[in-house]
Order: C-alpha cells, then sequence, then structure tokens
C-alpha cells in the first residue's frame, strides 16, 4: 500500500521535482567531483569557505570511525585533544550515515550531503504548498525560491552543513505541524517531532531552537483562530507527543551534549548584544533580505510576495504574514527578540541571529507561490496565456536573480595564476553555488613542510604560529597526516584552555607550549623564539595550499618539547579557592626556576583539611593559598612536615606570605631530584581508551591531555579505579603506587549509554505507534 502511494505521489510529481533535481546539478556540478573542495581563502580569493574545511575535517574523522564501526567519543586532533560525538555541530547518527561508507572520501561525503540535502529543501518546500493550496506550478515556483534562496546557497558556498542540513527540513516541520491541527493529532506530531530530533542530529540545534518558534505560532494560531474548547486538547497532546518524541530520539546526542556545554564557553550564555550580533534594521530590509546576495531572498520572489499581501484575510496567508513579521521583529533585535531571549531557555547561548534568517525566508518563499497563483488566476482569465509559458518565463527570471545577477565573490585575483597555481574556478553560471576549488590530494602532496613533520612518527603536537583562536584552522591539512594540533576550528571550548592556558603559554612559549607536548612549529615568518630551533625551509606550497599559512615554509623544532606522558619525581600541590589556585599554579609555571620534567603542579582541593596524612605525603611541596587553613589545620599540617614536606609559605615558622626568591631556590632545588622518564604506550582505534607502562614508574604519572577536564574520563590503576587530577593548567597527572604495572585511561561521556538507551527504545515505540497508525 505505501509503495503504491508513492508511486501515485511520483507520477504526479515527477516533473517538477525532476526539474528541482536537474537544476542542482547544473549549478552545483563542482560538488560531485569526490577530491575537490572549495578553497579556504587567501588573497584575492573571494569568501572564504572556512565552514567547508572544518565539517570536512570533522567529517574525515566520523567517517574513519564509521568504517571501524565505531564510536567518534573523542579526537586528539585540535585543541590538545576534546570530546567529538557530543559536539553539537557534529552529525553521526544521521539520515547520511549511509554515505559515510559509499562516499570514496570525507570531502565528497561532506559535498554530496549538501547537495542532497538542498535536493530535500526543495521537495520539503514544493510538498508544503502543494498540501496547502494543491497547485503544482506554484508549488514549483515556492520551492525554487526555498531551494535556491540567497540564505541558503551563501552556506552551500561556505560549506556549512550545520545550517543546509536543517533548513531542509523546516518546510517538512510546519507541514506536519500544520497537519496536526488539522487532521490526525498523534500521528502528524509524530512526524513534527521526528524532523525536529533531524534537526538536532544534523548538527543544528541552534536552527531547531529556532525552528521551534514557528511551531509555537502555529499552534497558538490555531488555537485562536479555532474553537479553543476543541482545539486547545489537540495543542496539548500533541506538544506532548513532540515533546517525548524529539527527547527519546535525541537522547544519545542531546544528554552528552548537556554535559559538554555546562562546561564550555557557552555555559554561560551570552548578552542581548553578543547573541542578537548583527541585527537587521528595517530601514535595511532592502539591503539585508531582500536585494540579489548573500542571506537574501531576492527581488523577483519579493515581488510576487507582494501580490499575495491582498489576500491577508485567508487562513494560510494570514498564517504565513503573521510568520514573516515575527521573523522581521526576531531579526531587527525588537522587544520579541528580547522576550526571546530572556524568558525561554537555551536561546540566550546562541550568538549571531543571522542564523534565524530563514525564519523569514520560508514565509516569504510561501507567500511568493500564494503570488504566482494570483498572477496564473488573472493571466488565465485575461490574456489568456498557458500556466506554464508564464511558469516558465518566471523560473528563468529567479535563477538570474539568485543564482546568474548576484555580486562577484571570487575576489580580485589574477585568475589565470591562479589556475597556475591548481586552483579551479567554476563556470561562471555555477558561481553562485560554487566557490573555487582546489584537489585535496595535490594540496596535500605540494605542502612539503607538513609531509616533512609527518615523517616523525612519534607522538606530539604541533603549532601555526599564525593561528592564536578558534577560526582559520589547519584541519583539513594536519588530521589526513596523522598530525595533532594545539589550536583548531572550534565553536565549543574550554575557557580554561583557550583563552587562560593558551594565553599563559604565548607568554613563555617553548616551555609552556613543550608541556603541550609541541614538537614542532611552522611559520610564513622567520621567528625569534628562545627555545626554538630552525631546522629550515621548505619550498613554497603558493595559492593552492589553503590557508597560505599552512604552507610555512619556515619549520622550526620545539626544544623544551616534552613528551606526552612521562613520570614526573615531584608534585606541587596548591590549595584554595578557584581563582586563588589557578592564579597561583600559573604563577608557578612562568617561574623560570620550574622544571617541567621534574615537577609538575597538582590543581587541589578547597581546603587541606579535605586531604589525609598519606594523601599529602605525595606531594613535594604544598603551596596555600588564602582560605586553604583554619585552625583545625594544625595537626595535619605538622605531620606534613615532619614527613619532610615542604610548605609555601611555612605556616609553622611564622610566615604569612611567599616570598619570590624562597619559591624560586625550592622549584630550582626540586629540578635536581630525580629524574624523568617517558612511558610507553597505545590507543584504541577512536582514541578513548589509552594503555600505559607503568611497571618502572611509581609516584606521578604526566598526561599532556585535558582528560582531567572532561567527565567522562575515567582512570584505573591495574583495574583500580583512581582519580584523575588536574595538573599544569588544564592537563592530567594519574598517582601510580609501587609495584602497579599498568595505566588504563577510558572515555564514556557520562549519560552516552542511558541515552542510546533510550533512542533505541523511542525508536520502536514511534516505529510501532506509525504502523498501528497505518493499518487503523
Amino acid at each position: 500500500m505505501c509503495l503504491k502511494r508513492i508511486k501515485g505521489v511520483w507520477k504526479e510529481h515527477w516533473i517538477p521535482i525532476s526539474i528541482l533535481a536537474l537544476l542542482i546539478i547544473i549549478f552545483c556540478y563542482p560538488y560531485f567531483s569526490s577530491d575537490t573542495m572549495p578553497v579556504r581563502a587567501g588573497p584575492g580569493l573571494g569568501l572564504p569557505a572556512g565552514d567547508a574545511h572544518y565539517n570536512a575535517a570533522n567529517a574525515m574523522i566520523a567517517q574513519n570511525a564509521a568504517r571501524e564501526f565505531d564510536l567518534p567519543l573523542w579526537s586528539p586532533y585540535t585543541m590538545s585533544g576534546t570530546p567529538f560525538y557530543a559536539k553539537p555541530q557534529v552529525p553521526f547518527f544521521y539520515i547520511t550515515y549511509p554515505l559515510y561508507f559509499l562516499a570514496p572520501t570525507p570531502w565528497a561525503f561532506l559535498k554530496w550531503s549538501l547537495i542532497i540535502h538542498l535536493l530535500i529543501a526543495g521537495i520539503a518546500m514544493y510538498s508544503l504548498f502543494w498540501y496547502m493550496r494543491k497547485d503544482k506550478y506554484a508549488s514549483f515556483i515556492a520551492a525554487l525560491c526555498y531551494m535556491f534562496s540567497g540564505y541558503i546557497t551563501a552556506d552551500l558556498f561556505g560549506g556549512h552543513p550545520n545550517i543546509v542540513f536543517n533548513y531542509a527540513w523546516v518546510p517538512l516541520i510546519v507541514l506536519f505541524s500544520i497537519k496536526a491541527m488539522k487532521e490526525d493529532h498523534i500521528k502528524n506530531a509524530i512526524w513534527t517531532g521526528i524532523f525536529l530530533s533531524l534537526q538536532v542530529m544534523g548538527g543544528g540545534p541552534e536552527m531547531f531552537l529556532y525552528t521551534l518558534l514557528f511551531v509555537g505560532i502555529i499552534f497558538l494560531f490555531y488555537l485562536i483562530t479555532s474553537d479553543p474548547s476543541k482545539m486547545l486538547k489537540k495543542v496539548l497532546i500533541a506538544g506532548i507527543i513532540i515533546i517525548l518524541v524529539f527527547a527519546g530520539l535525541t537522547a544519545h546526542k542531546f544528554l552528552p551534549l548537556k554535559e559538554l556545554m555546562k562546561i564550555s564557553v557557552r555555559n554561560q550564555g551570552y548578552s542581548m548584544e553578543n547573541s542578537l550580533g548583527d541585527p537587521t534594521e528595517f530601514r535595511e530590509f532592502w539591503h539585508d533580505l531582500v536585494r540579489p546576495g548573500p542571506r537574501n531572498i531576492g527581488f523577483i520572489p519579493f515581488l510576487l510576495l507582494l501580490f499575495a499581501l491582498p489576500l491577508w484575510k485567508k487562513k494560510d496567508v494570514s498564517l504565513f504574514m503573521i510568520m514573516a513579521i515575527f521573523a522581521l521583529l526576531m531579526l531587527s533585535g525588537s522587544f520579541v527578540y528580547f522576550l526571546v531571549w530572556k524568558f525561554i531557555p537555551y536561546y540566550n547561548k546562541m550568538d549571531d541571529i543571522f542564523k534565524g534568517i530563514f525564519l523569514f525566508i520560508l514565509p516569504a518563499c510561501y507567500l511568493a507561490g500564494v503570488g504566482i497563483q494570483q498572477i496564473l488566476h488573472h493571466t488565465d482569465k485575461k490574456l489568456k496565456i498557458k500556466k506554464g509559458v508564464i511558469v516558465g518565463v518566471l523560473a528563468f527570471l529567479i535563477i538570474l536573480d539568485l543564482l546568474v545577477f548576484v555580486p562577484d565573490w571570487m575576489g580580485s585575483a589574477d585568475r589565470k595564476t591562479m589556475q597556475e597555481n591548481g586552483i579551479i574556478y567554476p563556470a561562471r553560471f555555477a558561481q553562485r553555488t560554487s566557490p573555487p576549488y582546489v584537489s585535496m590530494q595535490e594540496t596535500l602532496e605540494r605542502n612539503t613542510i607538513l609531509q616533512r613533520i609527518s615523517e616523525d612518527k612519534s607522538l606530539y603536537r604541533i603549532h601555526v604560529q599564525e593561528t592564536n583562536g578558534i577560526d582559520w584552522g589547519t584541519d583539513t591539512s594536519t588530521i589526513p597526516l596523522g598530525l595533532q594540533d594545539v589550536y583548531g576550528t572550534e565553536n565549543i571550548w574550554l575557557v580554561d584552555y583557550m583563552p587562560m592556558f593558551l594565553s599563559v603559554a604565548n607568554s613563555d612559549p617553548a616551555k609552556l607550549f613543550g608541556i603541550l607536548n609541541t614538537k614542532y612549529i611552522t611559520s610564513t615568518t622567520p621567528l625569534n623564539i628562545s627555545g626554538y630551533r630552525f631546522i629550515g625551509k621548505a619550498s613554497e606550497c603558493g595559492p593552492l595550499c589553503q590557508p597560505i599559512k599552512i604552507g610555512g615554509p619556515y619549520l622550526y623544532q620545539n626544544d623544551l618539547w616534552l613528551p606526552r606522558y612521562y613520570h614526573a619525581p615531584n608534585a606541587v600541590l596548591v590549595i584554595g579557592s578557584r581563582d586563588n589556585k589557578l592564579q597561583a599554579m600559573y604563577f608557578l609555571l612562568t617561574n623560570p626556576n620550574l622544571n617541567p620534567a621534574k615537577t609538575i603542579i597538582i590543581y587541589g582541593k578547597d581546603s587541606i583539611n579535605e586531604y589525609t596524612p598519606d594523601d599529602l605525603g605525595r606531594f613535594s611541596m604544598i603551596l596555600l593559598t588564602p582560605g586553604s587553613i583554619d585552625e583545625k589545620s594544625g595537626f595535619i599540617l605538622e605531620q606534613y612536615a615532619k614527613s619532610g614536606g615542604m610548605l609555601m609559605p611555612d605556616i609553622l615558622s611564622g610566615e604569612q606570605q611567599i616570598f619570590v626568591a624562597g619559591m624560586g631556590e625550592a622549584l630550582q632545588n626540586l629540578s635536581r631530584e630525580g629524574g624523568f622518564e617517558e612511558l610507553s604506550y597505545s590507543f584504541s582505534s577512536g582514541f578513548d581508551t589509552l594503555t600505559l607502562d607503568v611497571h618502572k614508574s611509581n609516584g606521578w604519572v604526566f598526561l599532556s591531555e585535558q582528560y582531567s577536564m572532561y567527565q567522562g574520563w575515567e582512570a584505573r590503576v591495574d583495574g583500580k579505579e583512581t582519580a584523575i587530577e588536574r595538573a599544569d593548567g588544564v592537563l592530567s597527572a594519574v598517582y601510580v603506587p609501587k609495584g602497579a604495572s599498568s595505566l588504563v585511561m577510558t572515555y564514556h561521556p557520562r549519560y552516552l549509554t542511558e541515552g542510546i538507551i533510550i533512542s533505541l527504545i523511542s525508536i520502536s515505540i514511534i516505529s510501532g505507534a506509525l504502523f498501528y497508525g497505518k493499518k487503523e
């Protein structure tokens, strides 16, 4: 029965859908190549496609995990190691999962995923309009406007799947929300919840939150315009079903994400100004939302929209006009945006309202479809012109408007020179959707500086000197070669790592980047930094290497580089409040007398009374900050001092403050004691399990990893669970007792197992409900 219905729908609508697919093939033809990627950016190369490279790097990690039938829980490649699966912008269990196996390269996976969703967007908008008005011609025009709006082609151009993927589902969410009010509220509410969950699983929780506002408007509209006594029950039941379906299907993603958000930069939220970003003022409406260009609906669709306005009394037209007005109030940063930001949970954790421009695009495209209906109705009655001719002419004008006669994004560089350097320019008609692109294989082969670094098969990190933030990462050049970076492109990161640790590290780069296991540094210009030894100058990579900085060509080795894992003979415990501990820890790390190979700094508890004498016996020195002791601390301090431990300040001798000279001398003495020992290691394929051989290393084992900062990491010494201590800023240390032989570190995000179980149960219940409903 289902197959017969699909055949019937295809027979009726195959022509407009096929035309939409053909247009994608024509205007997005560069995306079908398996080896090429959009250029990252550079002088005269037009708008950057940085998001494409960031997401392609994520796709590489995810594809490798999928082909190993593994979960990509942790990535060591950027930011000195971060959670991967829990990141909100990383889709894994999603409709594109089969492409991990079908696409020959991560670049193909990303590009093919984008064009699939572009087609879904067109079909979804066509379906929405067809359901509401049963007009194939107008449905096609609405779909064409939506599928090639400036908003979506700008993000297609920039390689932003987190927007393209989720944009595709919005018309279907609106469609089934309306159907839930007009027809079977249970079945259609289930479908609404399913499509909302696809937005989160597709890496777009922000767009999900914006789309949820549309669902609320639709439910409120039908509640007000229908019999409230009858509609209220339907709204409540549909709302509960949507929440339950969404929560169940996304539990495997949302629960680990929620834990990650608690410790990330976004946990504290944004001020309204930062959350809003660059709003659209009403006087800039034409420039920002209408005229052809990035993120606009275009001139022709806007004209068509105007023909729909006289029909404002029609129920569907009034609904979509309300949605469009609401969108404008949101995008302008009005009181409506303030109310949403202030009173609805999670909206204050989003930045830049431009991501919500689709709130205007969708109702505008729908109204454009209504407008073409009006035109067709009047021309058919008065001029007797065939509808197909008018629609064909308008479709051609829309294509010219949205895809051809638009500002040149290609930059001012000499194209002949760029092409001689391996940069490929698309045909003029495809330059709205496709930026210049390069062969990834050729890019990697020509990058001699990274090739030279990758010949060193030991475990280390690198630093591109020009990278000092979250943008302009070099992930698509480093990850294919197995290189791990102290920076990377991110939108979820630890404030304690960046800017805090990395800002301090830049004050003494050789030493502190050395603690981060940074062995090699590249630079576009010669460096004169103490501890950095010049190795050589690689051959020029030219514009083909994107971004330009990734080609060096100057290569340095850090002479203060330390192994990733080693036994440290001494540890200093810092006790007190958070701020005091951090200040003291970085004071010690930047002290020139500290030898980090011999002495590590442990971020301790708030009070010394929380320790036992045996606990304190593990430390060569204890640094007491204000508030770390009280009148009950005398006994434990005396016990520690009698065992030979060093107190700073020496409270027992009457000292009340730490003297810099005395601290320097103490650290210098510690640097003379013992010797550090590099440890042998092995990883699981997904980097979520690390095994260290510690049979010769009783005492403190230092790990240049951020394991201590993330819940989910667990340490076991010979099978016995033990604490992971925060060390040397944001890194990790584990105390290994005498006689132990192995230390195993494993990562399993909190609530991941529970989330997977909930999602699997939800899939079973939802499938049963839909199947039962179909039989009924």
